[in-house]
């Protein structure tokens, strides 16, 4: 479950058009002059509509993906082709990275409304602990978006790596090298 959040937040982050930890370093940062409750309450609504959004658009991403994926899979078996193993190859990244984006959209999407509404409350109840709680969980986001870029990144050199392999082997397994590289690499370049 936090692997699909990290996953998934790196992506939303990427995907509304705002640079990775653009949203999360603005929301953590210390404000330098007092904010009232309704400022940071408008605020925190614009950081979370944003958030939803991504959920959306990385659903918009991996639903494809893992259609494109299952399709690849299904396709070989059903009329195999000369090209099966590049085809199954690609296939496996596609979908299981594809899954992920599905899957963690779907909880960005579906648990940010209930989160805004506890944070709501806190700030109406308890304002100074929700934002120093609030804060801390945005430092983690922080880290959490450095270390998913570097898994992002990491899969992108191995696919292409792992391709470039593949294109390079007499290996009876050399397509499925290829295609796997392929898959990560696309995969992985997608979410950066």
């Amino acid at each position: 479950s936090a692997l699909l959040f990290s996953l998934g937040l790196g992506a939303v982050a990427a995907t509304v058009g705002t640079p990775r930890l653009a949203l999360a370093e603005d929301a953590a940062a210390a404000p330098r002059e007092p904010i009232t409750r309704e400022a940071l309450v408008d605020d925190m609504h614009d950081y979370f509509r944003k958030e939803k959004r991504g959920g959306a658009v990385l659903m918009g991403i991996g639903a494809p993906a893992v259609v494109l994926g299952s399709g690849l899979f299904i396709g070989d078996f059903l009329r195999p082709s000369e090209h099966g193993q590049l085809y199954r190859g690609l296939a496996y990244p596609v979908l299981i990275i594809g899954g992920l984006e599905l899957i963690g959209g779907m909880i960005f999407y579906l648990r940010t409304d209930r989160q805004v509404r506890m944070l709501e409350a806190g700030f109406r109840t308890n304002p100074v602990e929700t934002q120093a709680a609030e804060l801390r969980r945005m430092r983690r986001v922080n880290l959490q978006f450095a270390l998913i870029e570097g898994l992002e990144l990491t899969l992108l050199v191995g696919g292409v790596a792992m391709a470039a392999a593949g294109g390079a082997s007499t290996a009876d397994y050399k397509e499925t090298l290829l295609g796997v590289g392929l898959g990560l690499a696309l995969e992985s370049a997608g979410l950066l």
